[in-house]
């Protein structure tokens, strides 16, 4: 986990998380902020943001191996990567987290010939009781399995972590606070969940059939786990049923789905609204602290029809700048039912389309 520090009022900071075997980080500016697992986080300046000396990462002690390490956890069984990760950070940390884009995933061969893989997301603290209703009730992690954490300069966590990939990922984590890439927002494409079949050409945008309505219960976690704060849907039955539940445990309403150029111009518009570029605090950071000290959530999920997904991936090639090294291709141009396809956009500067910093794909299956 990671944070930026700064003499401020109690901080609020933001995580850093993995699945399978999670790590963490917090994103607190200088005040206070962490990836991973994260209590609360502030801002500062994005001069701040590119000294090392203005972060800390928060790291956990495991008594039985006798070293320091990013908080980590296995996925039980049946359950989805992003569940995991963030119940899993919350075990290990007793903070809940949204996630944000993702990291380096390390793999490594355990002794018994098996190769292991451990996912990571940038993350910030998840403050809306609402919303954390959506996610199961968590139990701490014993002190047998982790009896002490830390908040540490990455100079510090460098000589505490005690194996190299650990460190490799403290050096992701500070490259992408220099670049600026860890204040995105996630927008989220929905393909609605298995319906009921059709009996002809003109039965369409049927209701969930009972696989559907199960799928639609795994997206409310997934929905939930990226800190969803805004819901927009076709007119179409099944689409608004996919988005009910969690739209039902998080108090939120679902908007009507109407042109997708001026939805993502309104989307992004807010996403950029706290920027203040005369405001030499805030400067180029890409967002600014409000009077909490806690970057607002502008993560939201829109289900589409299926058959306007063409339409959406050219609006959104329209609308979104491509990073040094990405190809055209992207965004995903296919979905299949219950599948959700997570854009993970930077925060835009005045006058600037946001960046695509990546693109993940997650299916809900029955």
């Amino acid at each position: 986990m990671w944070r930026w520090a700064v003499p401020v009022p109690k901080p609020q900071p933001r995580p850093l998380i993995t699945p399978k075997s999670l790590a963490q980080g917090k994103i607190a500016p200088k005040l206070v902020a962490t990836p991973g697992t994260d209590p609360g986080w502030a801002e500062e300046s994005a001069a701040e943001a590119d000294n090392p000396e203005g972060i800390e990462v928060l790291l956990v002690h495991r008594p039985q191996y006798h070293d320091w390490s990013w908080p980590k956890g296995k996925l039980e069984l049946g359950e989805h990567l992003i569940s995991a990760a963030v119940r899993e950070v919350e075990e290990e940390t007793g903070v809940a987290v949204n996630l944000h884009a993702p990291m380096l995933t390390q793999r490594y061969r355990l002794g018994i010939g098996i190769t292991k893989e451990v996912y990571y997301w940038v993350g910030t603290v998840a403050e809306d009781d609402a919303k954390l209703a959506a996610r199961p009730v968590v139990q701490q992690a014993p002190a047998a399995e982790i009896d002490k954490t830390a908040w540490v300069s990455p100079a510090k966590a460098r000589r505490m972590l005690t194996r190299r990939g650990d460190r490799r990922l403290l050096d992701d984590l500070l490259a992408k606070a220099q670049a600026q890439l860890l204040a995105t927002f996630p927008l989220i494409l929905v393909a609605p969940a298995e319906t009921i079949p059709a009996r002809n050409d003109h039965d369409l945008g049927l209701s969930l059939s009972r696989g559907g309505v199960t799928q639609s219960l795994e997206i409310l976690k997934l929905l939930s786990a990226y800190g969803v704060s805004s819901l927009w849907s076709a007119p179409c039955p099944s689409a608004q049923q996919t988005l009910r539940p969690f739209a039902d445990v998080a108090g939120l309403q679902i908007r009507p789905l109407d042109d997708p150029r001026r939805l993502l111009h309104e989307l992004i518009v807010q996403a950029g609204e706290t920027i203040s570029p005369s405001s030499p605090q805030t400067r180029n950071l890409g967002y600014n602290p409000n009077p909490a000290g806690a970057m607002p959530s502008h993560a939201a999920a829109i289900c589409i029809a299926p058959q306007t997904l063409s339409e959406w991936v050219k609006v959104l090639q329209n609308s979104v700048a491509l990073l040094p090294g990405q190809a055209t291709e992207v965004i995903a141009t296919s979905m299949e039912s219950g599948e959700a396809m997570v854009l993970h956009l930077r925060r835009p500067q005045q006058g600037e389309l946001p960046g695509l910093v990546a693109m993940e794909r997650h299916r809900v299956t029955i």
